[in-house]
């Protein structure tokens, strides 16, 4: 985050979306404001369930490559979280999570700070209205969404992907690396550390030069 911007990770956005109530069964897509037109973007999809919920599927960890203040004006500039509501493999409806209340313009440069964590409700999509009326929009159900930010040290993905023993070195003394692709991911490598933060982490193909299928999380 901000989408389509280069640059080092310097904190990060955790989004989830859990505890369920209504109807059970739906998919919410992210649509981050600025990653683009649908359906070119792919979206993040998280899918809540009223029981045996899995972690995995409910929680996702997006860099942040801005410092603290271009993060609360991209918010800002968002003014919400659009969640595409999807059920039997169509989009249904929608979710809005107002930003206008969040503390955006209270990031710190370096900690943690909870931006937002309520319940809010996923509507239908709005039929065609007849003149002078709008027609009633069905309520589908409600979920809690919780985005919390993490900047400098706070970071996981950032301390994940930071330079560690030997590679530091070798960056600051500008000598190469032997490769390290036939190893297994472990605890030294960037995939196991990301790993063992126990999350989706969102890898962005433009600022990162990968080809991901849309709505990607690895």
């Amino acid at each position: 985050l901000p989408p389509r911007v280069d640059g080092a990770c310097v904190g990060e956005l955790e989004v989830r979306v859990n505890e369920t109530r209504g109807a059970d069964g739906l998919s919410l897509v992210l649509r981050w404001w600025g990653e683009g037109e649908k359906p070119a973007a792919g979206g993040v999809a998280f899918e809540p369930a009223r029981k045996n919920e899995r972690e995995e599927l409910t929680k996702c960890l997006f860099p942040v490559r801005v410092d603290e203040r271009g993060l609360g004006r991209y918010l800002e500039d968002a003014r919400a979280l659009r969640f595409d509501v999807v059920a039997h493999g169509r989009v249904a409806g929608a979710l809005k999570v107002p930003l206008s209340k969040a503390p955006v313009g209270r990031v710190p440069a370096d900690g943690e700070l909870v931006l937002v964590d309520g319940r809010f409700s996923a509507v239908a999509t709005a039929l065609k209205a007849e003149k002078h009326k709008a027609p009633p929009r069905k309520q589908l159900g409600s979920v809690r969404v919780r985005v919390a930010c993490r900047m400098g040290g706070a970071s996981r993905v950032r301390a994940a992907l930071a330079p560690r023993g030997a590679l530091a070195q070798s960056i600051d003394a500008g000598e190469p690396v032997a490769s390290s692709s036939s190893r297994p991911a472990s605890a030294d490598t960037v995939a196991g550390r990301l790993a063992s933060a126990g999350n989706r982490y969102y890898r962005d193909p433009e600022a990162l030069g990968e080809a991901l299928p849309p709505g990607s999380a690895g």
